[in-house]
């Protein structure tokens, strides 16, 4: 027995690399040999897994099908073909391209500019503004850059200007420079008849046809729960106060034919029709050029009840 092992426990084996020969060592040189030897076997067990990888990777290449032919599509165990990820509707692989591209781009926020400084916040502040998207923002910017100096001063002025000076018509709610709009001032106008709408938008509108000859109430809105808005946010008191002294006979409701128009248009006829005032609704109906095969359920409902002689 060699001099400094212990009788009790046999030495360990020492597997020396690339013979596979097993010698007795001693104690001091035997923990060495436990980790050499646990080094080898890790290193061998990483070797039988890449030649299974490699193995499985030549299989593949030689049987799959030739360029230009369909792979043979997975089956479940009845042997009917079972869909797979690319077979779901919308889910071909140039649709999950791009919605990764566009994951890619929504996680680009304020933290990550696309450009530096002032040109990123200028697109920021142009994407604000209702119907500017990114894009049409980004297309201002680079407009305004592009520009003369004379005429980016201008569009500057201009905005600072109707925002200093221009007000809203202290009758009927519409834009105005002075206490009231020009159709309030226009002694031509119709005191009988008050057609109400939602913006100062729609006055333009209206006008536009040249059929209105009377003055207008803006109500700044429409009802909308959802939104938060309701009857004591809008201008309802002051077209209340206009009705007051009888010199209207008829008002129009003008608002817009969806759900909050139609809620806001009920709820003013039901205020105002024990008055005894005359409220009417603008018709609704097919626009000109239509086709009744493309027309919805309820324009053509409308369409049926507002129908009128015709004049020859």
């Amino acid at each position: 027995m060699p001099p400094g092992t212990n009788p009790a426990r046999p030495a360990p084996h020492d597997v020396r690399r690339g013979t596979g020969t097993r010698t007795r060592t001693t104690l001091a040189t035997c923990k060495v040999c436990e980790t050499a030897r646990h080094v080898r076997h890790t290193e061998d067990a990483q070797d039988r897994t890449r030649a299974r990888q490699n193995t499985h990777k030549t299989e593949a290449r030689a049987t799959a099908p030739p360029a230009g032919q369909d792979r043979e599509r997975p089956t479940d165990r009845t042997g009917q073909h079972r869909p797979g990820r690319a077979d779901r509707p919308g889910r071909t692989g140039r649709d999950r391209d791009r919605q990764a591209a566009n994951a890619t781009r929504t996680t680009r926020t304020k933290g990550s500019p696309l450009y530096e400084g002032v040109v990123q916040d200028l697109i920021d502040e142009l994407g604000r503004l209702p119907g500017v998207g990114p894009k049409s923002a980004q297309r201002i910017a680079f407009h305004i850059l592009q520009a003369e100096p004379a005429d980016v001063r201008r569009l500057a002025q201009a905005l600072l200007e109707v925002k200093a000076k221009v007000r809203f018509c202290s009758v009927c709610g519409n834009v105005a420079q002075e206490e009231q709009c020009g159709i309030c001032r226009d002694a031509r106008r119709d005191l009988a008849v008050i057609c109400v709408v939602e913006e100062p938008k729609d006055v333009v509108a209206i006008e536009r046809t040249r059929e209105f000859r009377g003055r207008y109430h803006v109500l700044g809105g429409a009802i909308s729960p959802i939104e938060g808005v309701g009857p004591d946010d809008l201008r309802i008191r002051e077209l209340l106060a206009r009705l007051a002294d009888g010199t209207v006979t008829e008002l129009i409701l003008a608002t817009d034919p969806n759900l909050e128009g139609e809620a806001t248009a009920t709820y003013l006829a039901r205020m105002i029709k024990p008055m005894g005032l005359k409220v009417t609704r603008l018709a609704s109906g097919l626009p000109v050029g239509g086709d009744l095969e493309y027309a919805d359920e309820v324009t053509l409902g409308r369409a049926f009840e507002g129908r009128r002689l015709l004049d020859v």
